[in-house]
């Protein structure tokens, strides 16, 4: 009965809000009609000022100018009727428009259409564009063609057979809802840059690259740079002969676990630069096929591989010219590097992570071989193999504290070394050390907080680090720490390990089969997360935009927010309002204005718990908060008691964080605050439906 009732709530919240007018803008747009009246259907360019439906047809091959006057800016839908033939030059023809939300090419003449470079860049707010029935046959040059277009979600039937074209330089840069593309009919076999083709697809789950020419190019710098949601990538097929750079070619794809490049040519590649920098989840890479005779940087290429616990280098080649500055930087998980003649040391430069006992050659077990300075220093002859010597400590699990309690967060747990069992302090010998590693300019709640490890009863060590909503995206990086006995204030650090809540979260979307459940419950939270982000500003300069002091309504209107408590005032003291404040947990503040007296003469609780009053800035505002509310619980409704001096004056009232929610759709407002009401709402309802 409670899983129904919960069900009614959340409908009667979407009703509320649609009564209002508040229909999400691409939904208002959706619901536009695109049709034109049967008057103007003999006209080559018609535009419907009403519903900015924008249909052209015709033979505009030898007329681009009439194209390019059109009221293509103002434009939210936009048709190439069948038929319709496009002149040669079609660059930029769509660039910023930021109306345009769809466009259907389907059935159009391509056949002239030699460039459609920055087709579609930066137009923010179009998600789909139909290419089917059509061919982009003659085109030189896609560069940058859907750059920008942070919103695009599809784009079906693009068929691209063009002996002409060259380069697909950024051509779906920046697509950040982009989750699945097909690009089976994509065979141009000419192409010579590759260059951020798909850079910064963050949201990009999926990519069959099996129809793929590469023959001849040369440049895949930064092709798959930042597609972090990625887990697998089969480029098996990919011919790179030509190819001279391969700069961050994989930089930031952070859940990328299977890479297969077992068919790379790099003998003619001149730059690795940064090519596996930020592959955080990639445990194991063969490069035993690798030719790095011509290369000449080798800078960062491994940093920040930080699960990475296997590398085979056994055929790099690298000379006393060769820029191998944090080749391996912050890659912690090292475990077993395999070094070929053409190795000759592995230099403080590179910045291999001396573990605490040391690096040993696998031939001469138990002796260290890379001294005793903060970076290894190993001298190699020949072909071996060196292993990192047992370590104090080993993180070995994240998970993610939403599915365990309905907070946001990360839990870390760690094992201890029988080596540092025999030597650690009994009590707490183990801590864990959070900070922000990737941007220590931003304001993180967590800041460098040192928190207490708990053992359970199998002797494995964990601590959870909590994250407000618009931090989802955060890196986090944790250290663990060992309090020897003989000497537990000066304390050894063990392994060290970063992740992020998203791309954990992108983990369990990547693997429905086994995280069914957890679907829909992950995908709410993250939209969630997204939209605090927004509304926040996170990445702002403004440093007032603190996480732990966001509320998304605080001001004037909350003298109407409690629509359903109406609480009575006391004497000297009247309910002003209630906010709600995004930490890991949903935190209720109920204000009060003190009209005369002392905030002394009242007593608080909520749910029964006594609740502080913390006096608001320099006014006669005072509020109180809750300890924090459960994704799952925030349908149920919290009880304030306000207590005068005399305990017979008495204010009682219950609140719940959907009644807040409720009312502020209510209001109407379009504004990003209303995005996380809204995803905030969806979030309850996923979770109520998975804890249940």
């Amino acid at each position: 009965m409670k899983s129904k009732l919960i069900l009614r709530a959340a409908a009667g919240v979407l009703a509320l809000a649609l009564a209002a007018g508040a229909v999400p803008l691409s939904e208002e747009l959706r619901l536009i009609p695109a049709a034109v009246t049967a008057a103007a259907a003999e006209e080559p360019v018609q535009f419907n000022e009403e519903t900015g439906a924008l249909t052209i047809s015709g033979d505009f091959s030898d007329n681009e100018g009439a194209l390019r006057t059109a009221p293509l800016s103002k434009a939210v839908t936009f048709r190439a009727m069948p038929g319709t033939k496009l002149p040669p030059n079609c660059g930029g023809l769509f660039a910023a428009s930021q109306n345009l939300v769809s466009a259907d090419f389907s059935g159009a003449d391509l056949s002239d259409v030699t460039s459609m470079a920055s087709l579609f860049v930066s137009c923010g707010n179009l998600e789909t564009v139909d290419f089917s029935n059509t061919e982009i046959s003659s085109a030189e040059s896609l560069a940058y063609m859907f750059s920008s277009c942070s919103s695009l979600k599809s784009v079906t039937g693009l068929t691209v057979s063009s002996p002409a074209l060259t380069s697909v330089s950024g051509m779906f840069y920046g697509c950040l809802e982009l989750e699945s593309i097909d690009l089976s009919g994509f065979t141009a076999p000419n192409v010579t840059a590759f260059t951020g083709m798909f850079q910064t697809c963050n949201n990009l789950a999926s990519l069959n690259l099996r129809t793929f020419s590469t023959a001849s190019a040369e440049n895949f710098d930064y092709m798959f740079s930042g597609c972090s949601a990625l887990t697998a990538l089969d480029l098996s097929g990919f011919d790179t002969k030509q190819a001279t750079s391969m700069k961050g070619m994989f930089s930031n794809c952070w859940c990328l676990r299977d890479l297969d490049i077992s068919s790379f040519d790099t003998s003619a590649v001149t730059s690795m630069r940064e090519m596996f920098a930020g592959c955080k989840a990639l445990d194991t890479l063969d490069l035993s096929g690798f030719s790095t005779a011509e290369c000449t940087s080798v800078r960062e290429m491994f940093a920040q591989c930080r699960q990475l616990s296997k590398l085979n280098l056994s055929s790099f080649e690298i000379g006393s010219d060769t820029d191998v500055l944090w080749m391996l930087d912050r890659s912690y998980h090292l475990k077993e590097l395999v070094l070929g003649s053409g190795i000759k040391e592995i230099s403080a430069d590179m910045q291999l992570r001396q573990p605490m006992f040391g690096w040993e050659n696998a031939a001469a077990p138990g002796t260290s071989v890379s001294g005793d300075d903060r970076y290894a220093v190993i001298q190699n002859n020949g072909s071996n193999t060196y292993r990192k010597i047992a370590d104090v400590a080993e993180i070995d699990g994240v998970g993610m504290q939403i599915l365990l309690d309905g907070s946001i967060g990360l839990k870390f747990t760690a094992h201890i070394s029988d080596q540092m069992k025999d030597q650690a302090a009994e009590s707490n010998p183990v801590f864990f050390h959070f900070h922000d590693q990737d941007s220590p300019f931003k304001e993180y709640t967590t800041g460098f907080a040192i928190v207490e490890a708990e053992c359970d009863e199998n002797g494995v060590y964990s601590a959870v680090c909590n994250l407000p909503a618009k931090q989802m995206i955060d890196d986090i990086l944790v250290e663990v720490w060992v309090r020897p006995a003989e000497n537990p204030d000066d304390p050894i650090m063990g392994d060290q390990i970063n992740c992020s809540v998203k791309q954990y979260a992108n983990v369990i979307l990547s693997d429905p089969e086994t995280y069914a459940s957890e679907q829909n419950l992950v995908k709410s939270m993250l939209k969630y997360g997204g939209a605090a982000q927004r509304h926040f500003g996170y990445y702002s300069t403004k440093s007032q935009l603190r996480a732990d002091a966001g509320v998304v309504y605080d001001g004037p209107g909350l003298q109407e927010a409690n629509y359903f408590a109406k609480p009575k005032s006391l004497s000297g003291l009247s309910y002003y309002g209630t906010s709600i404040v995004l930490k890991s947990r949903t935190v209720q503040r109920h204000y009060f204005t003190l009209d005369s007296g002392a905030i002394t003469d009242y007593s608080f609780t909520a749910d029964d718990i006594p609740a502080d009053p913390v006096q608001y800035e320099d006014t006669n505002w005072y509020f109180i908060e809750t300890p924090g509310i459960s994704a799952q619980a925030l349908y149920t409704p919290v009880e304030i008691t306000v207590t005068g001096s005399d305990p017979a004056q008495k204010m009682t009232y219950s609140y719940s964080v959907m009644d807040y929610v409720t009312k502020g759709l209510r209001q109407g407002k379009t504004d990003t605050a209303a995005a996380v009401l809204t995803a905030l709402s969806q979030l309850a309802l996923e979770a109520s439906q998975y804890f249940v």
